[in-house]
């Protein structure tokens, strides 16, 4: 099955709102603060991300400059930490994360150094979530049939976990993932095999599965998948 026909948007879109975060976990990265009111989208064709500041009427105005390179290729998907501070994007085909630091007035991005953080070879990363406290993100690899996952530290960098993936099991093609709103668990969508795999989030974001591990949706193919309060 061609990963890239499952991915649900060539353009993916993720809005912030003025306000505080909402500190969901414990512990993390995530401070207070004000979240600048801005629009962001992935945008395949290019491998670049968009900026807008969201004014009055919901009207949108570039930011200056209006799009940033994402250092990779077949830019798919894209999440932000709860507290407004940074920005991951997924880039399919060069299998890597992009990472960016959001500026809190202007929204404009800055690219980390490094710029990119590998998510394996041949792992076709897809769907990206961002852990409430802001402590893991964790990447669905529909290539490898694996989650990938990472702590971030100061700056918005990305370290692998150790071990730096986990199996789907029986689960394939994952292309949906989530975390549920205390930071707990992690469940992916596996469109191959018409499952849900379910993960508890550990010591150091290392995670376990569930017991049972998957959930059938059959005949369903699940592709995108979200729990109430997370994207």
């Amino acid at each position: 099955m061609n990963t890239r026909t499952l991915s649900c948007l060539a353009l993916s879109m993720m809005v912030f709102v003025v306000g505080c975060p909402d500190g969901g976990g414990s512990g993390g990265n995530e401070g207070t603060g004000i979240i600048p009111a801005v629009v962001y989208t992935a945008n395949d064709g290019s491998n670049t991300v968009s900026g807008f500041t969201i004014g009055a009427g919901g009207v949108l105005t570039a930011t200056a400059p209006a799009t940033f390179a994402t250092g990779g290729t077949d830019t798919q998907w894209i999440a932000v930490s709860a507290n407004g501070q940074f920005l991951y994007l997924s880039n399919q085909s060069s299998a890597n994360i992009s990472a960016y630091t959001i500026n809190s007035t202007t929204g404009v991005l800055t690219a980390t150094t490094p710029a990119t953080f590998s998510t394996g070879v041949g792992s076709s990363p897809q769907r990206i979530a961002v852990s409430p406290n802001g402590s893991f993100l964790y990447v669905a690899n529909s290539g490898t049939d694996e989650v990938a996952a990472f702590t971030i530290g100061a700056g918005g960098l990305l370290t692998p976990t150790t071990p730096t993936t986990f199996s789907t099991g029986i689960g394939s093609v994952p292309v949906g993932i989530t975390i549920n709103p205390t930071g707990q668990f992690v469940y992916v969508a596996n469109s191959g095999t018409n499952q849900v795999a379910g993960f508890t989030i550990g010591v150091g974001g290392v995670l376990a599965p569930t017991t049972p591990a998957t959930f059938s949706v059959a005949p369903n193919v699940p592709v995108a998948i979200a729990t109430p309060g997370r994207p």
